[in-house]
């Protein structure tokens, strides 16, 4: 996968800009090797050093390869690395167990066959989600929402009448997404990071490349989170909404793989029993459904007053 945004208006307000980024091998190694410090290899630093990170000749001297080698590897020109070579790239570079497994689909992945686009959920699981107390919501690789309960969107929106149900495209293109998440830039750097390990992992998807695509020429500030290159997964954490029925809520998440549906992972949001936050879930979740059907004026202190729309009459209904 390849983008470019060319000459032109981008997320952020930022004009007349053009940035390259791609998801190759050479490209994420060069990333990694400029954030590296050389102090912490010994390698002594002085005026003349004119390089970020460690040169490529340090790096290949580290991993045990020749310098051309190595160059030739971040150039794109080497034919795809051994395993026992991309394990001392990884171990030479720190790297995490979602960064080695990033480093592994870039040198390998290309070509490899991967399940079908998996579009609706099963019955079952659509069933679960629905009856479940606590907002839940089962989404993709690329953050589509595949089926949800009435509870998780009076927490996000209605998912099925607005940004295709993508969390991503609401995230970075719906000004709105900065009142509900109250850790806006975390979050987003969160998403773009596991944004790039989905685009190594699926790079023959048409559709997530679109979506990337879309996000560079009109995402806030989503150029220069991909471009930083980092790559993480998310299994579990804490993330603070403002909720324009309940306020401030701030909620446990999990993030279970569903092996059988493959890409599709299970979210679920939580309280504390007997926490302020649990009294508020349990609030929003009381509310009739008639009052879904609203346009609510207010904002956080210190946001800009503009119209937030919730929900629907009938969403929330499991999509089968």
């Amino acid at each position: 996968m390849y983008w470019q945004v060319l000459d032109g208006n981008r997320g952020g307000g930022q004009t007349g800009h053009m940035a390259a980024v791609s998801t190759t091998l050479g490209e994420f190694l060069a990333l990694r090797r400029a954030k590296l410090d050389p102090r912490v290899f010994g390698i002594g630093i002085d005026r003349r050093r004119r390089v970020t990170g460690l040169r490529r000749e340090e790096v290949a001297a580290l991993v045990g390869v020749s310098a051309e080698y190595y160059a030739r590897l971040e150039r794109g020109k080497a034919s795809r690395p051994s395993p026992q070579v991309l394990e001392a790239i990884a171990e030479a570079f720190s790297m995490t167990s979602t960064e080695r497994s990033h480093l592994f689909d870039l040198a390998h992945g290309l070509g490899r066959a991967r399940r079908a686009d998996v579009a609706l959920a099963r019955p079952a699981l659509a069933g679960l989600v629905a009856g479940l107390g606590i907002p839940a919501l089962v989404i993709n690789h690329r953050f589509d929402v595949i089926t949800s309960n009435q509870l998780a969107q009076r927490l996000f929106f209605d998912f099925d009448a607005t940004h295709e149900g993508n969390l991503a495209r609401f995230l970075f293109l719906d000004p709105l997404s900065h009142r509900l998440y109250r850790d806006w830039r975390q979050i987003a750097r969160a998403t773009a990071a596991q944004l790039r390990v989905a685009s190594a992992r699926h790079r023959h998807d048409s559709r997530l490349a679109r979506l990337i695509g879309e996000l560079m020429l009109r995402g806030d500030h989503f150029v220069d989170l991909w471009a930083a290159g980092e790559v993480m997964e998310r299994s579990h954490g804490v993330k603070r909404f403002w909720n324009a029925e309940v306020g401030n809520l701030d909620l446990a998440y999990e993030n279970l793989d569903l092996p059988g549906d493959r890409p599709l992972r299970l979210v679920l949001f939580h309280a504390a029993p007997q926490s302020a936050d649990h009294d508020k879930l349990r609030l929003l979740g009381a509310r009739p459904a008639a009052a879904l059907d609203v346009r609510v004026q207010g904002c956080p202190t210190g946001s800009s007053s503009s119209v937030l729309t919730t929900t629907s009459p009938g969403a929330g209904q499991p999509r089968t």
